[in-house]
């Protein structure tokens, strides 16, 4: 996609797995933002060809040519092959759907690690407006919409969920991660030191069959300085 028509662009994010009967309700809302869109002069939509919203949101621009025969579909994909583990149906559908579009775009020709997330990223820096189905905070559709958002793109969202909560989450970075997982074993063990200076074999022995095996291994490495557990185990 080409940045020089951002103001002119709006681009698509959504999950795959639509529950059973929001199809219509979802439909309903991105008509909703996107007639007024094309209206104001918004050419170029950019899809990113999954299964789920993507491929609802193909079908229904691709329906919307012969009212608004001047808008542009523009498929970004994120390596070539990406469909080949689809079902056939889906394949098939998927090429029909590539043969109503204007454009094909291709990220990569390989699959890489940073390949989805290199195509989400160009959906939106091509973009002033993004339409999103977005119902939860984690996963690839919430860091898209929360991209866009801090990149100043107008986002709409098709659910009920108010995205402008995914600016509030600032998940924790490595080092925050290990510091707040030491915090809490810090405290299991603060209070399986309490528990046990008063807790029978019998007890104990409960303990470690509900503990995972793993888990109750690292525990009793953990606890080897408590006297009271040395004479009990």
């Amino acid at each position: 996609m080409n940045s020089k028509y951002r103001e002119q662009t709006c681009c698509f994010v959504g999950h795959k797995d639509i529950p059973p009967g929001e199809q219509l309700k979802i439909l309903a809302r991105v008509e909703h933002r996107l007639i007024p869109l094309i209206q104001q002069g918004v050419t170029y939509f950019g899809i990113g060809g999954s299964l789920g919203f993507d491929t609802l949101m193909a079908d229904m621009l691709v329906s919307l040519k012969a009212a608004h025969p001047r808008i542009r579909i523009i498929e970004v994909l994120p390596f070539e092959g990406y469909r080949s583990k689809w079902s056939l149906e889906q394949q098939r559908h998927a090429e029909k759907i590539d043969k109503q579009v204007d454009k094909v775009v291709y990220i990569a020709k390989e699959p890489s690690r940073g390949v989805y997330l290199q195509r989400n990223r160009n959906l939106v820096d091509c973009s002033a407006y993004c339409i999103s189905y977005c119902t939860r905070t984690t996963g690839g559709t919430a860091y898209t919409v929360k991209y866009a958002l801090e990149h100043g793109v107008t986002v709409y969202n098709a659910s009920s969920f108010d995205v402008s909560f995914l600016l509030q989450a600032q998940p924790l970075g490595k080092n925050e991660q290990e510091v707040s997982s030491h915090k809490m074993w810090g405290l299991i063990f603060v209070y399986l030191e309490n528990f046990l200076l008063h807790a029978g074999s019998s007890i104990i022995e409960g303990l470690a069959k509900t503990f995972p095996s793993t888990a109750w291994s690292y525990i009793t490495k953990k606890l080897k300085g408590i006297k009271k557990w040395q004479i009990l185990t």
